[in-house]
């Protein structure tokens, strides 16, 4: 099975799962210029005025809309039916981002709230969800005018000038739901050394019970050949391990190499098994590279690496902040390197995992400012 085909098709290639529900596409729009949708609860209404295409920011032309005046508030809603083999699991509504600040309603009752429009979140709705049709509302607040917050190079006036362009407000990346057993994995991180030869994996389980039969498995393989492996019993919700990963058919002590020219990338599939059973898998992938800093000049996997970089607006024709697709982000890293860079500087944006993913895979270095 080609993991990477799946991976590229989820929301997050990071955390690929495969029980989701996309809720990008068609919502119902509506613009709350008077600050008056909470008083008089929309959350509860049937619908609201207009129709946006998620995940497209109002300001931009493939949202449907493509109005650039400002608005402080506005409203998402939209009808979904939970799948059939999301019974009896706990059901999580994922969002990649949202600017700035999010108040998310199912069936009229508040599910939670987030503050940030460049980091992603999600809650566990599953004892706000009903039978049949449900509805997903959410308010979003961004302050058009205040310098507090971080708006990257949103203009905090009503006309661009230098390098403060159109602002954007709401949904701009993916939205979807994520079908869970209660044992599951919260979060992880692989971390390669490569002077070691091998990965240091930190995991976070949730659901686990005193006297539990739970255990995590790692398997390793790269272009579908097996790797390494390892399965260790769950008596604590936090897990630390180390994993070999040599293979004496690699060149290089073992390994093969993650670098722009050689863009290199292991799979992983992590498993939480109880019982004899997987109750919850993890697709993911990591590159086995080393970056540090030695007497003021970079290095990549021990070795001098000098960079050239271009900088990275990161906005999109049609689109603003959000690309119409990926062979869209796939067109620019080739062009990027056609043209003799390496790598890239995001200028006062974090990107989606998604075009992240699409570095990793295509290979070309990425620094990123906070906006």
């Amino acid at each position: 099975m080609d993991r990477f085909a799946a991976m590229e098709k989820h929301p997050n290639p990071a955390f690929c799962r495969e029980a989701i529900l996309r809720l990008d596409g068609e919502w119902q729009f509506g613009f709350d210029k008077e600050n008056r949708g909470l008083m008089e609860k929309w959350q509860e209404e049937d619908g609201l005025p207009e129709v946006i295409q998620v995940p497209y920011v109002y300001q931009a032309p493939l949202s449907g809309i493509g109005r650039t005046e400002a608005c402080e508030v506005v409203w998402y809603k939209r009808r979904f039916s939970v799948p059939a083999d999301f019974q009896e699991k706990h059901i999580f509504l994922h969002f990649g981002a949202v600017d700035y600040e999010a108040m998310v309603f199912i069936n009229g009752r508040l599910a939670g709230t987030h503050r940030g429009g460049y980091s992603s979140f999600s809650f566990d709705i599953t004892f706000l969800l009903r039978d049949g049709d449900n509805d997903v509302t959410v308010r979003v607040f961004d302050d058009d005018y205040g310098k507090a917050q971080m708006r990257g190079k949103q203009i905090w006036d009503d006309t661009p000038f230098g390098c403060w362009y159109t602002r954007y407000t709401g949904i701009w990346q993916p939205v979807w739901l994520e079908a869970l057993e209660t044992l599951h994995l919260r979060d992880f991180t692989i971390e390669p050394r490569l002077d070691s030869q091998s990965i240091r994996l930190k995991a976070a389980v949730d659901g686990l019970e005193p006297g539990m039969d739970a255990g995590l498995r790692i398997q390793v393989t790269f272009q579908e050949k097996p790797i390494a492996s390892a399965y260790i019993a769950l008596s604590n919700p936090c897990i630390e391990l180390s994993l070999a990963i040599h293979n004496r058919d690699f060149v290089y002590d073992g390994m093969v190499l993650w670098s722009p020219e050689s863009p290199n990338l292991y799979e992983v599939a992590l498993s939480v098994e109880e019982g004899g059973r997987t109750r919850d898998r993890v697709d993911t992938y990591f590159g086995m590279r080393k970056l540090e800093i030695r007497n003021g000049q970079v290095y990549l996997n021990n070795a001098p690496y000098y960079q050239r970089l271009i900088l990275n607006q990161g906005y999109y024709p049609g689109g603003l902040i959000t690309p119409e697709s990926d062979a869209r982000i796939c067109d620019d890293i080739r062009l990027i390197k056609e043209a003799g860079y390496n790598g890239m500087r995001i200028h006062q944006k974090v990107e989606s995992s998604r075009f992240l993913y699409w570095c990793d895979r295509l290979g070309v270095l990425v620094w990123e400012e906070m906006p």
